[in-house]
């Protein structure tokens, strides 16, 4: 989270000068260069305005992340790197800048378990496990070929083994989509969040520090939102507390 972010600004910034319109190229390069000189909100500033321009990139959400934390902002940060994940899963950095945050001794927020670690589902991006599986399927025809033909010894044993291989990586895959998909995903982003136990709002549960990682169980209300916490704990928050991914 230092020397590193720097160096991947600057690798970033000369991959995105070729495909950025013109006006948008100035922004990224005018927050960057903000970043570099800890300008930290000018260039949330501009990464914010990029975006605002319906030119969304996971490398944008990735150094959009970066200066809201160098800021101080634990909470958009995680849904920055977050919302990063969710355009590229295969973006380990933003996976990993994710734990480096909720490992801070002064990280007051509820860590979520999701992020933790590498799992089998993070060693490949969801659609690198859909082309795998593509691939897996591509012997089933020659050997069911070569089956009826009588020209491969143990036939019916490498056509199951290929199939069932093909089918848990297809699986994979989906789990994989649903995982980085942060459906009804949400990041308490004021300093100071309160959970209540019901609509009412009479009585507060829980005191929600800025970082913590929510799932959204019902949104119908018009100024609260029913949220479940990573224990299990359920409750109501004000919409102006959290930030949906």
């Amino acid at each position: 989270m230092k020397k590193a972010l720097i160096i991947c600004l600057l690798v970033c910034s000369r991959l995105l000068a070729f495909a950025l319109p013109a006006d948008v190229l100035n922004l990224w390069n005018e927050a960057n260069r903000a970043y570099q000189n800890k300008q930290y909100e000018h260039a949330i500033d501009n990464y914010k305005s990029i975006l605002q321009s319906k030119f969304s990139d996971a490398e944008i959400y990735y150094n959009l992340g970066n200066a809201y934390y160098k800021n101080g902002n634990k909470g958009p940060a995680l849904v920055s790197y977050m919302r990063a994940l969710k355009a590229d899963p295969a973006l380990k950095e933003a996976r990993q800048n994710i734990d480096f945050i909720q490992a801070q001794p002064g990280f007051a927020g509820i860590p979520s378990a999701d992020f933790a670690g590498t799992s089998l589902l993070n060693i490949l991006s969801p659609n690198s496990w859909a082309w795998l599986t593509v691939l897996l399927m591509l012997p089933i025809c020659p050997l069911v070929f070569l089956k009826v033909k009588g020209k491969l010894r143990y036939a019916n044993r490498w056509l199951a083994l290929n199939t069932i291989i093909a089918a848990l990586v297809f699986a994979l895959s989906i789990f994989a989509h649903q995982k980085n998909s942060f459906k009804d995903t949400a990041v308490v982003t004021a300093t100071n969040g309160f959970l209540y136990d019901s609509l009412k709002k009479t009585n507060v549960k829980l005191n929600l520090a800025e970082g913590t990682i929510v799932r959204i169980v019902s949104s119908t209300h018009s100024s609260l939102m029913e949220i479940e916490l990573g224990n299990g704990i359920k409750g109501w928050i004000d919409r102006a507390d959290i930030e949906k991914i």
